[in-house]
């Protein structure tokens, strides 16, 4: 994802990710927020090509980032507690997943192959999330429970090649 916003602004990505992404990092952990990598980003210890960075840039970046960072934390946790909960359910309650919306409650196992492609994010500025549930609880969960649709996979991987 960083390599891809680094080329649209026509920057070579080699040796250019880690720094980048470990100042995210770092910031994400730490509470940093989109502002305190924008200041970093014209600070004298940011690559100097950063400053050249729009504030739109910037925060596409460190959001996107972050929150690829969240759901990798999440699906760590989920994995974890498969055992008590195998059934995963795909929830899109944020507003700038508009294109997910087609996914939202979509239920399967957490085997399933379908969550290879589909595990969240799946976009830039995408707040999905998958939730975990115990089979037996999956009765009581509100809302529609969605079968999955090839075709729901391309607006959500469609994003890779788009600027």
């Amino acid at each position: 994802m960083v390599s891809r916003v680094l080329r649209w602004d026509g920057l070579n990505p080699d040796g250019l990710i880690e720094p980048v992404c470990g100042k995210i990092r770092s910031l994400a952990c730490n509470g940093g927020l989109d502002r305190d990598f924008r200041k970093w980003c014209v600070s004298s210890d940011a690559p100097p090509f950063l400053a050249s960075f729009s504030r739109e840039w910037a925060d596409l970046l460190f959001t996107s980032v972050t929150l690829q960072i969240y759901s990798h934390r999440q699906l760590l946790s989920n994995l974890s507690m498969t055992n008590l909960m195998p059934i995963w359910i795909y929830d899109c309650q944020t507003p700038a997943c508009k294109k997910h919306r087609a996914l939202d409650r979509f239920v399967a196992h957490y085997d399933a192959p379908v969550w290879k492609s589909l595990y969240p994010p799946n976009g830039w500025l995408c707040g999905c999330s998958v939730l975990a549930m115990a089979k037996e609880d999956l009765k009581y969960e509100h809302g529609t429970h969605r079968k999955f649709d090839p075709q729901l996979i391309e607006p959500c991987t469609s994003w890779l090649d788009q600027r």
